[in-house]
């Protein structure tokens, strides 16, 4: 799984933190391959955004940022240097950590919801003869075991 993002993007508010994440990641994407150059790219970026503000508000958050990337060197360079990690992964690794992290939520919201019918009959058509899960999250843990037994495969082991 993807390492977690330093301290340094936790910051931010939460909602702010996509747009902030994909200037590193958009830096990397042109071709810079040096923290330094990463964090001066998205230094400019900064300044611009704090140039085109709406409002007030907008212009203290890029303020703020641009403050955070003087106070703290270190860290942000550190983050240009996960990104850099991350984007430099294979593309099938990268999809795969991103599956990863996404399982969870992905849980979260099934919890509670009826099971599909789809769910049920994927679970007989796999062999399973017990009693049928009512909760999606439930139905989509037992298939992912029924398949792991079927096909001899650990559900946490990477496919090789």
């Amino acid at each position: 799984m993807a390492p977690p993002p330093p301290n340094w993007l936790s910051q931010f508010p939460q909602k702010r933190r996509s747009l902030l994440a994909n200037l590193f990641y958009g830096a990397v994407r042109l071709g810079l391959t040096k923290p330094k150059n990463i964090v001066a790219h998205v230094t400019h970026e900064c300044h611009k955004r704090r140039q085109w503000a709406a409002d007030e508000a907008e212009d203290q958050h890029w303020a703020r940022v641009l403050q955070a990337m003087r106070d703290n060197p270190t860290e942000t360079q550190a983050y240009a240097q996960t990104v850099l990690a991350n984007e430099t992964l294979p593309r099938d690794e990268r999809k795969r950590q991103k599956r990863e992290v996404a399982k969870p939520f992905i849980l979260a919201s099934m919890r509670g919801k009826p099971a599909t019918a789809a769910q049920h009959w994927r679970l007989r058509k796999e062999g399973y003869t017990g009693a049928l899960p009512d909760d999606r999250a439930e139905a989509s843990a037992l298939l992912g075991r029924v398949l792991a037994e079927k096909h001899a495969i650990l559900p946490d082991k990477p496919s090789e």
